[in-house]
């Protein structure tokens, strides 16, 4: 009797977007991908229905995806089953999902590297505008007390002067 093989694909067709990966590459990419969506270890627990720390032994890979935790994320979060527990495919069921992380021929880990230093990025700027924010506030509070004070100042003036000369007081109402 003959075995069933798989058949043999030449370099040239692979698909390496489909290529299997190590347990270390699918922890690492659904790390990746829950720091782009903003998602915690401890929120995930809390969707998934267990501690943290199930969440962190898993992504950390001490702790493999089996069929009823990859179910789990999958439903949760939207990621591809066979890619958790066997590293083929691609991370999402959704293709749209994919075709945003997978432009322009990068592959997932790549685009979520790219996104990661993107968001350095911007939070940096952001915390630049939010500092050039606060100067401008100050300087702007400067300016009113500033201004106060002038207007105090006019305001002395106008009354000594007005008891000087009757007829301003008459003039400046």
């Amino acid at each position: 009797m003959e075995k069933n093989s798989a058949p043999v694909i030449s370099p040239s067709e692979f698909d390496y977007s489909f290529r299997l990966k190590s347990t270390d590459e699918i922890c690492r990419m659904v790390s990746a991908d829950f720091k782009l969506r903003g998602i915690t270890q401890a929120a995930a627990g809390e969707k998934l229905g267990v501690k943290k720390q199930v969440v962190t032994n898993q992504l950390s890979g001490r702790r493999p995806f089996g069929k009823k935790t990859a179910r789990a994320y999958a439903n949760a979060f939207g990621y591809n089953e066979e890619f958790l527990l066997h590293g083929f495919g691609l991370l999402y069921t959704d293709s749209k999902m994919n075709d945003i992380m997978l432009t322009n021929g990068k592959s997932e880990e790549e685009r979520s590297s790219e996104l990661l230093a993107r968001e350095a990025e911007l939070r940096a700027r952001v915390q630049s505008l939010q500092e050039e924010l606060i100067r401008e506030r100050e300087e702007s509070k400067k300016k009113d007390t500033e201004l106060l004070s002038l207007r105090e100042a006019y305001s002395k003036l106008a009354e000594a002067f007005s008891k000087m000369s009757p007829s301003f007081a008459a003039g400046s109402r």
